[in-house]
């Protein structure tokens, strides 16, 4: 099943889970360095990401440039805020 694309604009109109997505500290901390790596893409290079997340309902993906990385949210381009613990991958 393919994972549906949204707008980043439509993001801060979703909710997301409580709990993490990832179980492993070791998925966790894969994770984290996707999105930092990420970031140095996105403010050095303008380089775009996918981002696989889950909202309460579905699994879905934005394409988009990635600003910065906190321990618990991300912002993307246009101020975005997401949790981090609603992101299953980071595709570069």
């Amino acid at each position: 099943m393919e994972t549906p694309l949204i707008n980043k604009e439509n993001i801060s109109k979703l909710s997301f889970p409580f709990s993490d997505v990832l179980n492993s500290i070791d998925e966790k901390h894969v994770r984290f360095e996707k999105l930092k790596t990420a970031m140095i893409l996105g403010n050095g290079f303008k380089h775009k990401v996918k981002i696989i997340f889950r909202d309460t309902r579905l699994k879905q993906m934005v394409e988009t440039t990635l600003w910065f990385v906190s321990e618990k949210h991300i912002t993307l381009k246009s101020g975005v805020v997401m949790p981090i613990g609603c992101i299953e991958d980071v595709i570069f």
